[in-house]
């Protein structure tokens, strides 16, 4: 029995050491990254949404694309990337970023801004997805940064939620609990 658990514990150390380098790629209202709710509730209102790469321990340049789901009736106006990245194509078709540098932590790599019209249901998204020309088919890509050239992988991705109501919230609650709670929880 302690060898499978051994197994197991190393199985998921070693699972959330290969995510976190990668990191994962997603939409926020802010340039902060601290929240993933849209609220389209003006008509003709431009509408900005920050794309991050967040927890990444290395990463030179990624490739997607930002759908729209759920009915959104927002119209896509224009991509502008990060000072200091080079973009190719447009987020709405198929983009691809190169950082300039070997980057670390959570950043800003491109903001999107659309025009809102007012009215998209609730619980409608922005979404990353795999760009059609992407190097790894399927998958959101990224580069990291092995020398001398990087290597592929795919990165974690995830939505904004536009006009989010009690069913769609992306923000997760964190309740604060104490060492010695944890542990009751397991006696």
């Amino acid at each position: 029995m302690k060898k499978f658990v051994l197994t197991v514990l190393v199985i998921a150390v070693a699972a959330s050491s290969a995510f976190a380098q990668s990191g994962d790629i997603s939409g926020y209202s802010d340039g902060a990254g601290t929240s993933c709710n849209i609220v389209d509730n003006q008509p003709f209102a431009f509408i900005d949404v920050f794309f991050l790469h967040k927890h990444t321990s290395g990463g030179t340049a990624a490739q997607f694309t930002v759908t729209l789901t759920g009915g959104t009736n927002f119209t896509y106006i224009n991509s502008t990337e990060a000072p200091g990245m080079l973009r190719i194509g447009e987020a709405n078709v198929d983009m691809a970023l190169a950082y300039g540098a070997c980057m670390v932590g959570d950043f800003l790599i491109v903001t999107v801004r659309y025009l809102g019209n007012g009215g998209s249901p609730a619980c409608s998204r922005v979404t990353i997805t795999a760009a059609p020309s992407s190097p790894i088919p399927g998958e959101v890509a990224m580069v990291d940064c092995t020398l001398p050239n990087g290597n592929l992988a795919v990165t974690g991705h995830g939505q904004a939620i536009i006009n989010p109501d009690v069913t769609c919230q992306c923000n997760v609650a964190v309740v604060e609990k104490t060492w010695g709670g944890i542990k009751a929880l397991y006696r």
